[in-house]
């Protein structure tokens, strides 16, 4: 496991370089799932400026969220069909 934050809380793209650092050397050290076809949920998480996101979605929010998922895509397909 790896962590990577800026304690003065400023965003920079050397802490996203560094995260990315991190998330090659995981693989390097043997830190992988035991099914090489699934992935290990291994990632970045970072913010999402809420002004940005209110641009991009060019709606008027009262609150926001944002979840992404990786399924597999038997799953995917099991889920769009409810919907």
């Amino acid at each position: 496991m790896g962590l990577i934050a800026d304690l003065e809380n400023i965003p920079t793209h050397q802490t996203v370089k560094n995260g990315i650092t991190i998330l090659k050397n995981l693989m390097h050290r043997g830190a992988t799932g035991g099914d090489p076809e699934t992935g290990d949920g291994a990632g970045i998480l970072t913010s999402l400026p809420d002004e940005f996101f209110r641009k991009a979605v060019k709606e008027k929010l009262p609150a926001s969220m944002v979840l992404l998922l990786f399924l597999a895509e038997k799953i995917l397909k099991m889920i769009l069909k409810k919907f």
